[in-house]
């Protein structure tokens, strides 16, 4: 599952259960080919997944505003003081 996020780590973590089950080492290598073109699926169905369940849970804690969604109105974002906020970001970028 870890490797979904990370492209081209199947393979990688493939070698492990294939050389376990007594697999040729080499057979990885068609792994490789082919995992390019489900690389694309998977963070496909991750993407997506991640994108239902954040719905559901926001249906569920009523948290979705419908007419936004639907896009019956827009809303704009409030404006942000950059001066304000300096110092913070001053002691955030010092812990880095």
């Amino acid at each position: 599952m870890g490797t979904i996020t990370v492209p081209g780590g199947f393979p990688v973590v493939a070698m492990f259960p294939a050389t376990s089950l007594g697999l040729p080492f080499e057979a990885v290598g068609l792994l490789i080919a082919v995992d390019w073109f489900t690389g694309i699926f998977r963070t496909f169905l991750n993407v997506n997944g991640d994108t239902l369940v954040s719905m559901l849970v926001a249906h569920a804690d009523d948290e979705i505003d419908r007419d936004i969604y639907n896009g019956n109105r827009t809303t704009v974002a409030e404006t942000f003081d950059l001066a304000e906020h300096e110092e913070k970001f001053a002691i955030a970028d010092m812990v880095d």
